[in-house]
């Protein structure tokens, strides 16, 4: 079964760890919510919310779920699943909200606007170091709750800055869309050290480069380039943070990077740490 690991808890903040092992029974059940969460993944997973499509949900985006929705949860590649969650009270993601949403304070169906948004690679590294702090019995108390607020805010701010409702599709084209853009997402998170070619996976998906390129930024907050570059390098936070053998250079070239300075530039430019900074962010 999926193990729930308990890593804070306050009067309106719940945080954890969850992993889901391949053989779990559990996997393509339905689970209702019944109250808010927000998820970051370590690892990529297909969900589907509310009897609509599977997504592929990955250690990019922030996964959004509100009180009475529901959703399916399916392997990527037949693995299992890793991520950190909240439970926040419906007090304070209403609170957050209403920076952005004043009426998100007093309705009384408060929906996410969307199931996943993009997260600044500083605020997932930021998330992953409180979680392994917090496994390792540190820090505790007032620090990690200013923490977990910060993560928290600004992953729920995120959720309402997506770009998508700019492209103004409606119906099968809307659908259509989503499909080229998650048939993209899955080639590059198949093989994310692969060195992918726009002209290529345009190709594949038989559009033409430009519209690809567009639609994929309106729908996921991410150029192409970018999302490759940020599964890899949260890629290599999580196995560092692991304990990943070998050397940070080995494992920068086992993502795809050049070598040696260019994955510890590129790391430090997009999550705001050295890898050798890193401590043990999860111990799961």
């Amino acid at each position: 079964m999926a193990i729930a690991r308990p890593l804070f808890r306050s009067p309106d903040l719940y945080f954890a760890e969850l992993v889901c092992y391949p053989e779990d029974p559990e996997w393509g059940e339905e689970n209702l919510i019944s109250r808010p969460i927000v998820a970051l993944p370590s690892t990529p997973v297909w969900q589907s919310h509310d009897g609509g499509p599977r997504t592929l949900m990955s250690p990019t985006h922030a996964v959004f779920h509100h009180p009475g929705s529901h959703y399916h949860r399916q392997r990527f590649l037949g693995k299992g699943y890793r991520c950190v969650f909240f439970f926040p009270s419906d007090a304070l993601v209403r609170e957050i909200a209403a920076e952005v949403d004043p009426e998100a304070a007093w309705s009384a169906s408060f929906r996410f606007p969307v199931s996943a948004a993009p997260v600044d690679g500083p605020v997932f590294a930021l998330g992953r170091r409180l979680a392994g702090e917090l496994a390792a019995g540190r820090p505790g108390g007032l620090p990690a709750r200013e923490g977990l607020y910060a993560v928290l805010r600004r992953v729920v701010l995120s959720s309402f800055r997506m770009p998508a409702a700019r492209l103004g599709a409606r119906g099968s084209t809307a659908r259509a869309r989503k499909e080229i853009v998650e048939e993209a997402k899955e080639a590059i998170t198949r093989e994310p050290a692969d060195r992918i070619r726009l002209d290529e996976l345009a190709a594949r998906l038989y559009v033409s480069p430009y519209h690809l390129a567009r639609i994929f930024r309106a729908t996921t907050g991410y150029s192409i380039h970018a999302y490759q570059t940020q599964l890899r390098l949260r890629e290599g936070l999580d196995r560092l943070g692991r304990g990943s053998a070998g050397s940070v250079g080995q494992l920068g070239m086992e993502l795809g990077f050049s070598n040696h300075s260019h994955f510890t530039s590129s790391f430090r430019r997009s999550l705001g740490i050295r890898p050798s900074e890193l401590s043990t962010f999860s111990t799961a």
